[in-house]
């Protein structure tokens, strides 16, 4: 008659059963893994990773009611663990009962919101049920979460296909990692933005938008390398594509290669000489290198062109800075704000100014 003990019964015994079950089970050798987990079960029936461990091995050979039996016992001994609940109903799904497995999957999606494998696995049983709106929106939940999950797409598909809408999956999956993409940039998650836009790119070969979003991810993640690997290319495909070239521009100057910033913005206004953003950037990018009187009659032979524009304005002031002209400088940014009174900013700006000036 066996003993129960406890939770650590069987102890250091069932502790070496375990590894040795883990091991095997790595090594794909599932059979020799099953045993051990048995033995294991046997030495503590109370350690639910005997019973996950059984249950997964049971899955993977193909006997789903004994995986699912195995599941129940290991969801009994830690009631609270979303991940063995969602666990519980991946084997539900397996076998059909997807109504079943809803209540164990909305459990475990609202105990682990931030869990993407959860929320996959109720979008998977949503489309079981038929449910395929719910589905769509859950899937579009997930991919905010991640974006490279690797079933998210088939997921997509199969739940526009039960709309109706099978013809439109595509192009609304690229959506809605715009989406995802953009949303990350605007809270500078740069990590997100890169796996989103990464797979937004997969999705839509040779569209240089999602490739362009992609490089800027790149740059403001600090990986210029990897921006000018992917913009290169583009830019000797697509020589008067403004948008690539800008990126690429910018590429240099965040990276304050100054002498190869400037012989990028060069380039853009070679080709487009009455280009006044390019035109303030490359004076910009003369004052950050401290040519400070070089950057001075750029902007000044730019500003009798384009007297208004209020890149070229900020660079003059910004210059007035460098130099250290802090007079000067109030005067500039003073000149701004009378001309731009919504642009906040440029209120520190002058305080700054003043106070460095004495004024």
């Amino acid at each position: 008659m066996r003993t129960n003990i406890g939770p650590f019964a069987g102890g250091e015994r069932a502790d070496e059963t375990l590894r040795r079950a883990g091991e095997r089970r790595r090594d794909g050798a599932l059979d020799d893994a099953l045993g051990l987990y048995w033995q294991a079960a046997e030495l503590a029936p109370e350690r639910p990773e005997a019973h996950t461990g059984l249950s997964e091995v049971l899955r993977a050979l193909g006997r789903p009611e004994e995986a699912l039996h195995c599941q129940r016992r290991a969801v009994r001994l830690m009631p609270e663990d979303g991940a063995a609940q969602a666990a519980l109903a991946e084997r539900l799904c397996q076998l059909g009962r997807y109504k079943e497995a809803f209540g164990w999957l909305r459990r475990a999606a609202e105990r682990r919101q931030d869990d993407a494998a959860s929320g996959f696995a109720l979008a998977e049983c949503l489309l079981g049920l038929g449910r395929f709106s719910e589905a769509l929106a859950e899937n579009e939940r997930v991919l905010a979460l991640a974006p490279d999950h690797p079933g998210l797409y088939a997921q997509c598909v199969a739940a526009m296909r039960g709309l109706g809408r099978l013809a439109d999956s595509r192009s609304s999956f690229a959506g809605a990692l715009r989406a995802v993409a953009l949303a990350a940039q605007e809270r500078r998650d740069w990590a997100m933005a890169i796996r989103a836009c990464s797979v937004w790119v997969s999705l839509a070969p040779g569209s240089i938008g999602p490739l362009e979003q992609l490089a800027k991810a790149y740059r403001m993640a600090g990986r210029y390398d990897d921006a000018d690997a992917l913009l290169e290319p583009a830019l000797a495909a697509h020589p008067d594509r403004l948008s690539l070239a800008f990126e690429h521009a910018w590429g240099a100057t965040f990276r304050k290669d100054w002498d190869e910033a400037k012989r990028r913005w060069d380039a853009i206004i070679d080709r487009h000489p009455d280009l006044a953003q390019a035109l303030a950037a490359r004076a910009d990018t003369l004052g950050a290198a401290g040519r400070h009187d070089e950057a001075e009659h750029a902007c000044l032979d730019a500003l009798a062109r384009f007297p208004a524009e209020v890149a070229l304005l900020t660079v003059h002031a910004r210059l007035a800075q460098w130099r250290r002209d802090w007079q000067t400088a109030v005067a500039r940014w003073q000149a701004l704000k009378e001309r731009y009174p919504d642009r906040e900013d440029i209120d520190a700006l002058i305080a700054s100014a003043r106070q460095k000036a004495g004024l």
